[in-house]
C-alpha cells in the first residue's frame, strides 16, 4: 500500500489539528468516510496510524500545557500567600501603630498637666517673692524711719548730758527738761520739772534720768537693728530658696515642653504612617483579591481545557475504535476493490492474538485480564466489550483523583491561608494583651505611688497641724503669762509712783531718786513687755497667716494627688476591661486555630499520599489505558504483534 496521502485526508487531518483539538464523533465519522474514498490497498491501517498521531500531539500538547499551568499555579499560590503575609504584618503595624498613637497622645496628656501645675507653681513662686520684697521695703522704711528717730533722740540726750555736766547746768534744768520732753513722754521727766533748780539733787537726778533714757534708747536701737538684720537675712534666704524654686521650675518648663512638643510630634507622625499602612493594605486587598480572582478563573479555564483535552482524547480513542471494529471493517472492505483482506481462521487469529497479548502482559495487569479471558475461550467481542468497560473503570479514576487533587490542594490551601491568618491574627492579640498588662502593671505601680504621695501629703499635713496647735497653746501660754507680768507691773507701779512725792514732802530727798528709778524701771519693764506682747501677737497672726497658706497649698497638693489616684483608678479599670477583651478573643482566635489546625491534621496523611502518587498512578492509568487500546486493536484485528509492541515500546 501507498504511504503518501492523499488531498482529501490531508484536508480532513487539517480539519481534525484545529486550534482546539475538539474532535467530534461526527468529524471522525466524516475521516472515515474520506479516508475510504480515497486511499488505495488498506487504508484502516493508514487512517489509524494517522489518528495515532493526533493522539500523541495531543498528550504532548496536553503535557506543555499542564506544565505552564503548575508554574502559574505556583507562582498563584507564592503571590497570595506572601500578599496575604504583608497584609497580616501590615494590619499588626497598624494596631502596634496605633497603641503607640494612644501612648504619645496619654504622654502629651500627662505632660502637659504636669506643665500646668509647674506653670502654676512658677506664678506662685514670683508672686511670693513680689509680696515678699512689698513686705520687706515696708519693714524696711519703717525701720528706717525708727532707727532715725532713735538715733536723733540718743544724740538729744547725749547733748543734754553734756549740758548738765556744764557750768550753770542748775539754772538750765528746766530748758533740758523741755527738750527732753520732746523725745520722751517719761514721767520722771514732769517730776524734774517740779523741783527747784537750786535743789542740790536735781541735777543729779537728772543725769540719772538721762543715762537711764540713753541706755532705754541705744538699747531699742541695738534691738530694732537686730530684729532689722535678721529680717533682712530671712528676707535674703527666702529670695535665694524662691530664686532657686523659680529657676528649676523654668527649667521643668522648658523641659516639659519640649518633651510635650516632641510627644505630640511624635503621635502626629504615627497617624500620619498609620494612614500611610492603612493605604497600602487596601492596595495590598485590592491586589489579593484580584490576583485570587484571576488565579480561580485561570484554573477554571484550565480544569475546562483538561475536560476538553480529554474530550478530544476520547473522540481519538473512539474515532480508532470506530475504524478498527469487524463492522466498520466490513463496510469498508465492501465499497473498496482494493481492500487488503486478511483470511485466518478462528483458531489462527485467537493464537496470533495470545502471542501478542503475552508480549504486553509483562507491562500491563489489565491486559494480563484480557489474555486470561482471551486463553480460557472467552469470544473477541466479550472481551473487546469488557477492555471498554475497563477503559470507562479507569476514566472514572483519573477523574476522581483530579477531582481529589484539585480539593485537597484546595482544602489544604484554604486552611493554611486560615491558619496564617490565624497564627497573625493571634500575635497581635498575645502583642496587644501584653501591653495591655503591662500597662496594667504600670497603673498600679502608679496608684501604688500616688497612694504613697498621699499618705505622705496626708502625714505632713498632720505634722504641720499639730505643730501649729503646739505653737498656739504656747503663744497662748507665753501671752497670758506677760499679760500677768503685765498687770502685776501696773500693779507695782501704781502702788510706787505716790511714794517719791511722799518722801520729797517727808523730806527724804536721798530716797526720792531712788524711788522715781524704781517707778521708771519698772515702766520701762512694762513697756518692752507690751512690745513683747504686741510683737508676739503680730507674730502669731504671720505665723497662723502662714500656716493658712501652708494648710491651703497642703491641701490643694492632696487634691491633685487624689484626683491623679482616681484617674489612674479609672485607666485601671479600662485597661483590666481591655485586657479581659483580649484574653477572650486571644482563646477565641486560638480555638478557630486549633480547629484549622486539626482539620489540616486529618486531611494531611490522605492528601500527601494522594499528591505524592498522583503523578504515578497517572501514569500507570495512561499506560493501562494504552494498553487496552492495544490489546482491543489486537483483538480487532488491525495492529499486527510485531507492530503492537513496537507502538508500546515508543
Amino acid at each position: 500500500c501507498s504511504c503518501a496521502v492523499p488531498a482529501e485526508v490531508g484536508r480532513a487531518l487539517r480539519f481534525l489539528r484545529g486550534e482546539s483539538w475538539a474532535f467530534s464523533a461526527m468529524r471522525l465519522t466524516l475521516l472515515v468516510a474520506v479516508a475510504t474514498q480515497a486511499l488505495d490497498a488498506n487504508p484502516i491501517t493508514k487512517v489509524v496510524s494517522l489518528i495515532r498521531e493526533m493522539k500523541t500531539e495531543l498528550e504532548h500538547d496536553g503535557e506543555q500545557e499542564q506544565n505552564v499551568y503548575d508554574k502559574y499555579a505556583c507562582w498563584c499560590e507564592k503571590t497570595s500567600a506572601s500578599k496575604a503575609k504583608a497584609i497580616d504584618d501590615a494590619k499588626e503595624l497598624v494596631d502596634s501603630l496605633a497603641d503607640k498613637v494612644r501612648e504619645s497622645k496619654g504622654l502629651a496628656a500627662s505632660l502637659a498637666g504636669k506643665l500646668a501645675t509647674v506653670h502654676a507653681s512658677l506664678a506662685q513662686a514670683i508672686e511670693d517673692q513680689e509680696t515678699a520684697t512689698k513686705a520687706r521695703e515696708a519693714e524696711r522704711e519703717a525701720f528706717a524711719k525708727e532707727d532715725e528717730k532713735l538715733a536723733d533722740a540718743i544724740d538729744q540726750v547725749t547733748k543734754a548730758g553734756g549740758e548738765l555736766d556744764s557750768p550753770g547746768a542748775k539754772a538750765k534744768l528746766l530748758a533740758i527738761t523741755s527738750k527732753l520732753q520732746a523725745i520722751s513722754r517719761s514721767p520722771r521727766l514732769s517730776a524734774l520739772q517740779t523741783l527747784e533748780a537750786s535743789a542740790p539733787l536735781a541735777v543729779k537726778q537728772a543725769k540719772g534720768i538721762v543715762a537711764d533714757m540713753k541706755e532705754t534708747f541705744e538699747g531699742n536701737r541695738a534691738a530694732n537693728q537686730k530684729v532689722e538684720a535678721e529680717k533682712v537675712r530671712l528676707y535674703k534666704e527666702l529670695m535665694l530658696a524662691k530664686g532657686k524654686e523659680i529657676d528649676q521650675a523654668r527649667k521643668l518648663v522648658r523641659e516639659y515642653e519640649e518633651e510635650v512638643a516632641d510627644a505630640r510630634q511624635t503621635a502626629a507622625r504615627t497617624v500620619e504612617s498609620r494612614e500611610d499602612t492603612l493605604e497600602q493594605i487596601a492596595a495590598d486587598e485590592k491586589f489579593f483579591t484580584d490576583t485570587v480572582a484571576s488565579c480561580k478563573e485561570k484554573a477554571s479555564d484550565h480544569t475546562e481545557q483538561v475536560k476538553l483535552r480529554q474530550a478530544e482524547l476520547d473522540g481519538v480513542y473512539e474515532a480508532i475504535n470506530v475504524l478498527e471494529s469487524p463492522e466498520a471493517r466490513g463496510l469498508l472492505s465492501a465499497a473498496t476493490s482494493n481492500f487488503v483482506q486478511v483470511s485466518m481462521t478462528s483458531r489462527n487469529a485467537r493464537a496470533t492474538a495470545v502471542g501478542a497479548l503475552r508480549e504486553q502482559a509483562s507491562r500491563s495487569q489489565l491486559v494480563s485480564s484480557v489474555l486470561a479471558m482471551v486463553n480460557s475461550g472467552v469470544s473477541f467481542q466479550d472481551v473487546q466489550d469488557k477492555i471498554d468497560d475497563m477503559l470507562k473503570v479507569l476514566k472514572q479514576k483519573e477523574e476522581q483523583d483530579v477531582k481529589d487533587k484539585d480539593e485537597c490542594v484546595a482544602k489544604t490551601n484554604s486552611n493554611l491561608r486560615k491558619a496564617d491568618t490565624l497564627s497573625a491574627a493571634v500575635g497581635r492579640i498575645q502583642k496587644r494583651l501584653d501591653g495591655a498588662r503591662h500597662l496594667q502593671a504600670d497603673i498600679e505601680a502608679a496608684i501604688e505611688a500616688q497612694q504613697a504621695k498621699q499618705d505622705e501629703q496626708q502625714d505632713l499635713i498632720s505634722e504641720a497641724e499639730t505643730d501649729r496647735d503646739e505653737a498656739h497653746r504656747r503663744y497662748e501660754s507665753n501671752l497670758k503669762d506677760d499679760e500677768d507680768a503685765v498687770t502685776v507691773l501696773g500693779k507695782a507701779i501704781k502702788a510706787m509712783e505716790p511714794t517719791p512725792a511722799l518722801l520729797q514732802q517727808r523730806g527724804s530727798r536721798a530716797l526720792v531718786s531712788k524711788a522715781n528709778s524704781v517707778v521708771e524701771l519698772l515702766k520701762h519693764i512694762q513697756t518692752n513687755l507690751e512690745k513683747e506682747i504686741e510683737q508676739e501677737k503680730q507674730q502669731e497672726e504671720d505665723d497662723a497667716a502662714a500656716y493658712e497658706k501652708q494648710e491651703e497649698d497642703n491641701t490643694a497638693t492632696l487634691d491633685a494627688i487624689k484626683q491623679r489616684k482616681s484617674d489612674l483608678s479609672k485607666d485601671l479599670s479600662e485597661t483590666r476591661s481591655d485586657a479581659e477583651s483580649e484574653e477572650q478573643d486571644l482563646t477565641n482566635e486560638e480555638d478557630r486555630k486549633g480547629k484549622v489546625t486539626t482539620l489540616l491534621e486529618d486531611i494531611k496523611p490522605g492528601c500527601d499520599w494522594l499528591l505524592s502518587n498522583y503523578d504515578k498512578r497517572r501514569k500507570q492509568r495512561q499506560e493501562e489505558t494504552q494498553g487496552l487500546y492495544t490489546a482491543k486493536e489486537i483483538l480487532g484485528g488491525s495492529m499486527s504483534p510485531s507492530a503492537a509492541a513496537g507502538f508500546l515500546q515508543k
